[in-house]
């Protein structure tokens, strides 16, 4: 088996770990946090109608080496919906995600299944909020009067 390097971090030897609710095995940093996923292991989580990870050819490489196909240099995306920039392999199609990117995806995915009008009850505080802030403003502003 192969000892892969932290993109990140460089000489970190990323560990097999198991992502959470699932069969899944992934490559973490021990240092970073970082995520490696091989070809197909996203998309096992995040179904690939979701993620949209697909590489532009005149795409600028990063500055990041693939920790699978030793000096491939990783190739930055851009997801809009969860507005983080993914690292991948354009020759093996791994994919890194740097800590806290994964729960990022999720959320991203999760708002674009949800219809329109949820979107924006999510975006509108809700009644009980508004309340709320402005009974802790008047409270805030009795407080100060005395």
């Amino acid at each position: 088996m192969k000892i892969l390097n932290c993109p990140t971090c460089h000489n970190a030897s990323l560990n097999p770990c198991n992502v959470k609710h699932s069969h899944i095995q992934i490559d973490q940093c021990p240092d970073c946090m970082g995520m490696w996923f091989e070809d197909e292991e996203l998309s096992r989580i995040i179904p690939d109608s979701q993620l949209d990870l697909t590489i532009n050819p005149n795409a600028l490489s990063g500055k990041r080496h693939c920790p699978q196909c030793s000096g491939m240099k990783l190739q930055q995306v851009h997801h809009d919906p969860s507005d983080i920039t993914i690292d991948l392999c354009k020759q093996c199609h791994g994919v890194w995600l740097d800590h806290g990117e994964l729960q990022k995806l999720k959320s991203g995915t999760l708002v674009m299944e949800m219809p329109i009008e949820s979107q924006t009850e999510l975006q509108a505080p809700s009644q009980f909020k508004v309340q709320l802030i402005q009974w802790i403003d008047q409270t805030i502003k009795q407080l100060l009067e005395m």
